[in-house]
């Protein structure tokens, strides 16, 4: 018996599906975003984001194996 999904459909994309740009959440930490996207914005772009003061440390997990040093047996 399997468990989840056995068979994956592959995405296609009409080619005139209309393309949503939204703007992000307001409030959300400096950290969020890529220092190039805040780079490029206008000042009252970045003032509309009302970034939070608060900021949060943000770590790339791409490497990290839960496994790592923990006995099988």
């Amino acid at each position: 018996m399997s468990i989840g999904r056995t068979n994956h459909l592959e995405r296609i994309r009409h080619p005139d599906t209309k393309i949503v740009v939204k703007k992000p959440p307001r409030h959300l930490p400096q950290s969020f975003f890529k220092p190039e996207y805040l780079a490029g914005l206008q000042e009252f772009e970045k003032e509309d984001l009302d970034l939070s003061k608060r900021d949060i440390a943000v770590y790339d997990w791409g490497n990290f194996d839960p496994y790592d040093g923990v006995n099988p047996n």
